[in-house]
């Protein structure tokens, strides 16, 4: 959120012992505040003498810029009722409360103005009196003059240094004294310190011209402004001075502060006061570190205490005078130097003061810090003057490690930690609590943690500065939530069946998930802020972004962001109803805008896209005319939406931003990260709004997201818990709390709900259901053979047989596999036992005796071709092997063909149990012999008789060879093998009557082979 620096515009004047006279101006100093775009606010700290009968200061302040282009004035007013600086001691009144006291006297007088630069520039703001006392350094009564500048060219927004320490009004000649201005810088820029000569100028001009020194010689700047014998010393790093006052009067002295940024000169500040160096026996107390104090931080060499962000430091210090009886009261600046620190003080108003100074400085207070401690001397002497001396302690607070923020996961789930800003980083774990293993590495920058219980790591690493840091991050596994069946761990259920279960559940309820739309009415609910950024990506602080909504020198721009829900969910962002949202911004020059547009939208998409352009449907949320200041210190600028707008953690979210001004408005640059998606769209007009359909400049997409910080009321919770039960089926359902289940086996059955923070709860029931089984059925067995009984999954068994009857025929009565061999038929029963459930099962066994089977059809020879009936008896089914030849092998009497001798086996079985089978085989051998019928004589004379020599009877058997031969040896014939036999012809021709010889082979199935020799008479 925003917050606003103030700075103050002080003046502070040391004044002389002197009577009345017209002079009474001792001294001042300008400093400004910002307030808003180039407004500041300007404050003259005024301090007056009382000796004196005038009693007006200056009103005015003049101005001018570098390149003289403009000029002018503005007038200041009274702010504050006119008070004593530093009163007398009782007894002693100053010339404020008793005009004739020769001890003078000093009121501040506050005067104040707004004003309105007209330019970016490099200004110089001054103010004069002619009414200046006199001073023993410069001649006469000079006019006063004290000035301050501001350069706004590149930054704006920041405010000029401030003092702390109010200036002490006198000094004993011929003591050491030390002194400190504290001036502090509300920006946390850097300072540096500088003797200028006091100053005078005669009224307003357009520049520097009339403003002249009036330091005389042989004073000078470098070691005796005036007279301390050259022992004037002031740091230019912490504005210390010291000096020892060496001639009694009044002298004018003049300090510079100087504001620095990158290097760069901002402002400058410039105290003019005056001196009384009086004579006085007061001794001047002393302050001494006590370096044996000295925690957390190293003394260097130069006199700086050497600390490091996020740690402590604390020492203590000593303030003593050696003075008799001596009161000293000691006060100091921590409150504006050190915000956060104490410093607690032991001995005030004695001669010895301890004063302990303690300090945890954050990543944000890194740099040079003037600790200044004043230490008066109350003691009243004459002539009744308070003595005092400021004494610096500077600290420099060097660089921190950073990690990542705490975080919280679900059981068994994984975090990425993160740390930044230091090297050589080594990480542990604090306490017992988990093991180091529960880290995938301990040197590299951001590892893995998986804790299985809540555990702080710490980072400890080196800075570039030195400074060996720790810091720590801590884990919490979040165990909130538990969900615990109420049937306990274990169950057994004797038969599948209908079981009935119930959970409970304990913690915080999720909140219900708005649906994204408008929001209908202001919920009661609790508002929260979360910081939301790319998940583990680290913060860029680098000027220039286009992601930032202000981006500078823009009279018009827009951009749109898209915000991914799996980001906005792991930076701890639920459902709700957003009610605002701000962006981090740098620490800068400042700026402001107005007519300030924001508008919504939820998707679905995962990027913007420079192609299509800004997305439409946007909803409105906000739209002011009012001016929004962007603080030069940077830090969160939040807009609050009138209209409320639901997020329901499904969706990634759209915003649109978009302002008008009527000018250009400045820089201000915000804190982004890197993203590896199309985050931005930013469009700009330098001539006109584009935030109500005017055109800008074609959207540019950008991989940045600028750090944001919603704001949002909290859904409310959901009425009930959700339920998910598994592994069963449910009646009515599996998403109920007290479901009937129906389990079929054994199984384990599961719950779970979901709690607040999206971690899925859990509980296991185990139920055992007993599953015996006899895998024997009932069956039918061959009388005298054995069958295996076969039981499974039971730890006890028992066997009986026929009612329930010790089992005879078992080979055992509590064993898994019993050998059952009945001699009749039987019924055996086996009882289990299993977790007090029993279960009974019973399996039949027939007995089937082996059939009576015989062959009737005795060993037999036929002659081949021959068809032979076979016999068989006794059985109520038979078959025949091998089936070749068979009729039919399923018949008690197939015919065979005998056409090779074979063996016939036959298979008898009966019809109760055609396992039970018997055996018979018969032997059917074949006669191959057969006579042959061969012809002596034909008469080829086509008479249709005789007509044709071959072999008449040939049956089964085949002709391998057939010749026939004329007396003369000469073949006249072969037969193919068919018999068709000789017609009496040789090539067509007759052959001659007579005798031929023939050569005939024949051969049988069986492979034998016969010849036959002889001779046939051709008759015509």
């Amino acid at each position: 959120m925003c917050r606003y620096l103030l700075a103050t515009l002080i003046a502070v004047l040391f004044f002389g012992i002197s009577p009345a006279r017209a002079s009474h101006c001792a001294g001042g100093e300008i400093t400004y505040e910002w307030v808003s775009d180039s407004t500041y606010k300007f404050t003259l700290h005024f301090y007056r003498d009382c000796s004196s009968t005038l009693t007006s200061g200056p009103t005015t302040i003049c101005y001018y810029n570098a390149d003289g282009t403009r000029s002018g004035s503005f007038q200041l007013t009274l702010t504050n009722t006119p008070t004593e600086v530093s009163p007398g001691c009782p007894g002693f009144p100053t010339t404020c409360t008793q005009t004739t006291s020769a001890l003078p006297g000093y009121r501040e007088h506050i005067y104040t103005a707004n004003f309105t630069l007209p330019a970016r520039s490099n200004w110089t703001f001054y103010t004069y009196l002619s009414a200046r006392n006199g001073a023993l350094n410069y001649t006469g009564q000079p006019n006063f003059y004290v000035d301050a500048t501001l350069d706004n060219t590149a930054y704006q927004g920041y405010s000029s240094p401030v003092f702390s320490v109010l200036p002490v009004p006198y000094v004993c000649i011929n003591q050491p004294y030390a002194y400190n201005n504290g001036a502090v810088d509300p920006n946390s820029d850097s300072l540096a310190f500088e003797l200028v000569s006091p100053r005078a100028a005669p009224g307003c001009a357009a520049n520097a011209s009339n403003v002249t020194s009036i330091l005389n010689a042989p004073y000078n700047l470098t070691n005796n402004p005036f007279a301390s014998s050259n022992t004037f010393v002031m740091s230019p790093v912490s504005g210390q001075m010291n000096f020892t006052p060496s001639i009694q009067g009044a002298w004018a002295l003049a300090v510079k502060v100087k504001k620095y940024r990158h290097g760069l000169l901002l402002a400058t500040i410039v105290r003019d006061m005056q001196i009384q160096v009086i004579s006085c026996n007061s001794v001047q107390p002393t302050l001494a570190t006590i370096t044996s104090s000295i925690q957390g931080a190293t003394l260097d060499n130069a006199g700086v205490l050497q600390t490091c962000a996020n740690g402590s430091i604390s020492f203590c210090f000593n303030a003593t005078s050696t003075s008799a009886n001596p009161v000293l009261v000691a006060s100091d600046n921590h409150a504006i130097a050190t915000p956060g620190a104490t410093v607690t003080y032991t001995g005030q108003a004695t001669g010895s003061i301890t004063g302990c100074f303690s300090w945890t400085p954050n990543t944000n207070d890194t740099g040079l810090k003037s600790l200044t401690i004043t230490i008066k001397d109350s003691t009243c002497l004459p002539p009744g003057i308070l003595m005092s001396q400021t004494f610096t302690i500077p600290i420099n607070v060097r660089p921190a490690t950073v990690t990542k923020a705490s975080a919280s996961v679900c059981p068994g789930a994984s975090v990425q930690l993160a740390s930044s800003g230091a090297a050589n980083i080594t990480w542990h774990v604090l306490g017992n609590n988990a093991a180091i293993t529960t880290l995938s590495c301990i040197t590299c920058a951001s590892p893995i943690a998986t804790p299985d219980v809540n555990t702080v790591y710490y980072a400890s690493s080196t800075t570039v500065l030195g400074c060996a840091n720790t810091d720590t991050v801590s884990v919490a596994v979040d165990r909130s939530t538990a969900i615990t069946i109420t049937q306990g761990d274990s169950i057994v259920l004797c038969r599948p069946g209908m079981l009935q279960l119930q959970a409970d559940v304990t913690g915080q309820k999720p909140f219900k998930n708005l649906a994204c739309t408008i929001a209908p009415s202001v919920p009661t609910t609790p508002v929260v802020d979360v910081e939301v950024k790319p998940y583990l990506v680290p913060e860029q602080n680098n000027n220039g972004s286009l992601a930032s909504p202000i981006i500078g020198n823009r009279i018009s721009a827009r951009h749109q962001y898209l915000v991914k829900a799996s980001d906005m969910k792991k930076a701890g962002m639920f459902s709700g109803t957003i009610k605002g949202i701000a962006f981090k911004y740098l620490s800068g020059i400042g700026s402001s805008v107005s007519n300030v547009k924001i508008a919504l939208k939820c998707t679905t998409q995962s990027e913007l896209s420079q192609n299509n352009g800004f997305e439409n449907g946007m909803i409105p949320v906000y739209n002011s005319a009012a001016t929004v200041n962007i603080p030069a210190p940077g830090g969160f600028v939040s807009f609050d939406f009138p209209i409320l707008y639901n997020w329901d953690t499904t969706q990634n979210l759209i915003i649109d931003i978009c302002y008008s001004n009527p000018a250009n408005v400045n820089m201000a640059d915000c804190y982004y990260a890197n993203t590896s998606y199309a985050a931005t769209l930013y469009s700009f007009s330098n001539t006109g709004s584009i935030c109500n359909g005017g055109v800008g400049t074609t959207p540019v997409a950008q991989n940045q997201l600028p750090v944001m910080q919603f704001e949002y009321y909290q859904a409310p919770e959901s009425e009930d818990w959700s339920y998910k039960w598994d592994h069963a089926v449910y009646e009515p359902s599996g998403n109920v709390k007290s479901p009937e289940a129906y389990i079929s086996a054994s199984n384990n059955v599961y719950v779970h709900t979901v709690n607040r923070f999206g971690c899925v709860v859990s509980d296991t029931l185990n139920v055992y259901v007993p599953a015996p089984e006899l895998l024997t059925t009932d069956t039918n067995i061959c009388l005298g053979t054995t069958l295996e009984l076969i039981a499974r999954n039971a730890p006890q068994y028992q066997w009986y047989q026929d009612a329930f009857a010790t089992p005879i025929s078992l080979s055992c009565a509590t064993c898994d596999t019993a050998i059952a061999k009945p001699s009749r038929h039987t019924q055996y029963y086996l009882v289990t036992t299993d977790h007090g459930c029993l279960d009974t099962f019973s399996v039949y066994v027939k007995t089937t005796p082996y059939p009576p089977l015989k062959i009737l059809t005795s060993d037999t020879i036929v002659k081949y071709g021959t068809y032979v009936q076979l016999r068989a008896t006794g059985a109520d089914k038979y078959y025949w092997q091998p089936q070749q030849y068979l009729s039919d092998p399923l018949l008690s009497n197939p015919v065979v063909l005998a056409v090779e001798p074979m063996f016939y086996n036959v298979i008898g079985m009966t019809d109760s149990n055609t396992n039970c089978l018997s055996y018979d085989t018969v032997r059917v051998s074949v006669d191959y012999s057969d006579p042959l019928m061969i012809p002596n004589a034909f008469t080829p004379n086509n008479d249709g008789r005789n007509d044709v020599f071959h072999i008449v009877n040939l049956t089964f058997r085949k002709v391998q060879e057939f010749r026939i031969f004329n007396r003369w040896g000469m073949e006249v014939y072969k037969d193919d093998g068919t018999n068709k036999g000789w017609d009496g012809k040789l090539n067509g021709k007759d052959q001659e009557v007579g005798v031929y010889n023939y050569i005939i082979r024949i051969a049988s199935p069986d492979g034998m082979s016969q010849v036959y020799k002889g001779d046939v008479t051709l008759v015509r």
